[in-house]
């Protein structure tokens, strides 16, 4: 596995974009076509007004970008793959508010912005795809472009403990029963290449703490490992038992597959924010 994120650098195409990373399932280039529902629930999280200052790391496609604009924003995209930002400027080109929207070739280490500029900043299906030193120097970053008051939406999967304990525990009781539905690796082969980064909620947590950023992180995602209960081959009863294990609170830390979270400089900011949660 890659040990930075320059290594698969290439791997970030114009087909992984337009095909395989979320929200292909949606035209890339219809600037009225509305977000995909995951992106428009972390979208409403931070609560974007038409007078902000917003910034998206790893922008991908440019969807979080064009929607923030088109509200009024001044909105700013980063992606170190060059693709990723010929398309999200595809995407602006001839829209009323294609002047509001920036798109900057780049990775995060590169200093392009100036101090407390932003005050919103994403990171959705980032974290995943970088080393736990590159994220902490994304959030050092993000701890010094965030205004005061401003806010910071997270959004990473899988969860690393859904594939190392929960799928695992699920594989492994349908393999000794002699059922052969799931497959060892259910990842498939881009999450093999480009997940080089996973994290849990607790390691999410420190390295927060360790940027000195108060934050809110949650976790949703429970259809994933109930879809695979179902998949398995395994009995009614079975599978009735796993699928209440799998919603059992005190487990939902290795049973949900993604991770949410919220960011500001102090507490008493983070509170006074409406957090949007998805549903469980």
């Amino acid at each position: 596995m890659a040990s930075h994120s320059e290594e698969i650098r290439v791997k970030y195409t114009k087909d992984y974009y337009l095909n395989v990373c979320g929200g292909d399932e949606l035209p890339a280039f219809d600037s009225k076509c509305r977000l995909p529902l995951r992106m428009a629930q972390l979208f409403g999280m931070a609560h974007v007004k038409a007078c902000d200052q917003v910034l998206d790391l790893g922008c991908g496609r440019g969807e979080l970008v064009c929607e923030a604009a088109a509200l009024g924003c001044e909105a700013t995209g980063v992606d170190y793959s060059a693709a990723a930002i010929e398309l999200a400027r595809k995407k602006v080109a001839g829209t009323p508010w294609e002047k509001r929207c920036q798109f900057h070739h780049a990775s995060i280490s590169q200093n392009i912005f100036g101090e407390g500029q932003f005050d919103v900043i994403f990171a959705l299906d980032v974290f995943e795809h970088i080393h736990r030193d590159e994220l902490r120097q994304l959030l050092s970053i993000v701890k010094r472009r965030l205004k005061r008051g401003g806010r910071f939406v997270f959004h990473t999967s899988p969860n690393r403990y859904y594939y190392s304990t929960a799928y695992r525990c699920v594989w492994a009781l349908a393999r000794l029963l002699g059922k052969t539905n799931l497959r060892q690796n259910s990842r498939c082969s881009y999450e093999n290449e480009m997940h080089i980064g996973e994290r849990t909620r607790r390691e999410l947590e420190l390295l927060f703490r360790e940027a000195d950023l108060e934050c809110d992180i949650s976790l949703f995602g429970l259809e994933r490992i109930l879809h695979t209960i179902q998949q398995s081959g395994l009995g009614p009863t079975v599978r009735h038992r796993l699928a209440h294990w799998a919603c059992h609170p005190r487990l939902r830390n290795c049973t949900n597959s993604d991770i949410i979270g919220l960011a500001s400089h102090d507490l008493c900011e983070l509170n006074e924010l409406f957090t949007i949660k998805p549903r469980q």
